[in-house]
């Protein structure tokens, strides 16, 4: 048996013993992840979206942080009404390994968790409590033209928007962890790395066209997890796993080293 099915028969163990403790987790308030997403990912995972294509990278990926470091980020930092998907373009999508994905597609399964959620956007689902759930994809030449990545041949199915810059995502580690969400049940979250996601964040906060609001956000979430990730985590940006990151992620990590203002 390899490390990672080793691995996964871990985290299968792990995710039936958080099972069984669901009403304790619930008493005692344990679960961090909020409800909403938690059911969302759950509902992915299920149709073998979850960890083959899609991953969940922006502020509910701090969740999975927790939970392998032991740290818990302050609110100010966790809080959101959305849910970033990063779809990994360079394998086929396999929508079709389940029937009902295959017939209703992603915003179906969407659907399933809440009848409410309808598409605003190509890559955008809201339901009426305001949650959002965003698909996008990385940019697969900075030379070529923005466009949308369809999930499936349904018309009103989402499509993944193309950012730049999320090329970097796709081709750093992967990070898995087990997290309890509100409800008191497991949840399996496939992520991108925490030193991918610092430096990234950071690179980011940089941008003069983000938001000021979110720009000090993003280099706050940048910060607290860069010092989970070398402290608790005992994981290094010098590692031969980020020779590939761009100069300009490498410089964030330069930065990162440095005491905040």
């Amino acid at each position: 048996m390899d490390a990672r099915a080793r691995l996964r028969q871990r985290v299968t163990r792990q995710f039936a013993r958080l099972k069984e403790m669901a009403p304790v987790n619930r008493a005692l308030r344990l679960g961090r992840m909020p409800i909403m997403p938690a059911r969302v990912l759950r509902k992915l995972d299920d149709a073998g979206l979850l960890g083959q294509q899609m991953f969940v990278v922006g502020t509910h990926a701090l969740f999975a942080y927790e939970a392998r470091s032991g740290v818990v980020f302050p609110g100010d930092l966790t809080a959101t009404m959305d849910v970033d998907l990063l779809v990994d373009t360079r394998v086929g999508l396999s929508l079709a390994i389940a029937d009902d994905v295959r017939a209703e597609g992603v915003i179906g399964l969407l659907r399933k968790v809440d009848r409410s959620f309808y598409r605003t956007q190509e890559f955008r689902a809201v339901n009426e409590e305001g949650f959002y759930v965003d698909i996008i994809a990385p940019l697969i030449s900075s030379t070529s033209k923005r466009k949308s990545v369809k999930l499936s041949a349904l018309n009103d199915d989402l499509a993944a928007a193309e950012i730049i810059g999320l090329e970097w995502l796709i081709n750093a580690p992967r990070f898995e962890a087990v997290v309890v969400a509100g409800d008191g049940l497991p949840l399996w979250m496939p992520c991108i790395d925490p030193r991918a996601f610092a430096l990234h964040k950071y690179w980011v906060s940089k941008q003069p066209e983000r938001d000021p609001l979110k720009r000090r956000r993003d280099a706050a979430q940048a910060r607290s997890v860069y010092e989970v990730a070398r402290t608790f985590l005992n994981l290094r940006f010098d590692s031969k796993e980020l020779t590939a990151l761009p100069i300009a992620l490498v410089q964030a990590g330069v930065d990162l080293a440095k005491p905040a203002d």
